[in-house]
Order: structure tokens, then sequence, then C-alpha cells
């Protein structure tokens, strides 16, 4: 997790957050509740156009658009 503070550094810019997971997003969306100039998006970014699954494991840290290898 990144901590960013927009208070002490002086950014008085929009700041937009991006999160696939629905309980990472979730908690992310409601620290941003209070900032008006900070959007969530509940997806991932790409260079790629479209639609993918994604895979969430057990220890949602290692969630992933590839598959989990079975080694």
């Amino acid at each position: 997790t990144v901590r960013f503070s927009r208070t002490t550094s002086g950014f008085k810019g929009w700041l937009h957050s991006f999160e696939p997971l629905p309980s990472g997003y979730e908690k992310l969306a409601a620290r941003a509740a209070n900032h008006s100039r900070w959007k969530t998006h509940p997806f991932a970014v790409s260079k790629e156009k479209g639609s993918v699954d994604f895979n969430i494991m057990a220890g949602e840290e290692f969630s992933s658009i590839h598959a989990p290898d079975s080694a």
C-alpha cells in the first residue's frame, strides 16, 4: 500500500486511484469519500482495450489476470 498525504505534500490536483478487487476497492473508496478531488475506479488499467477475467486468490496480494501456477 502506498501512503500519500495530499495535505502535507501540498498537492492540489486530482488524484485517480484504480483497484480491481472488490474488497480493496471498498476500502479505497471509503478513504477517498471525504476528498473532493480524489476519484476512485473499480477496475484495472491496461494499454489493451477490453475485458479480462481476474483470478482472485485467497491471499489477495497474489490475485492476477494470469492463471495461478500449480507448481
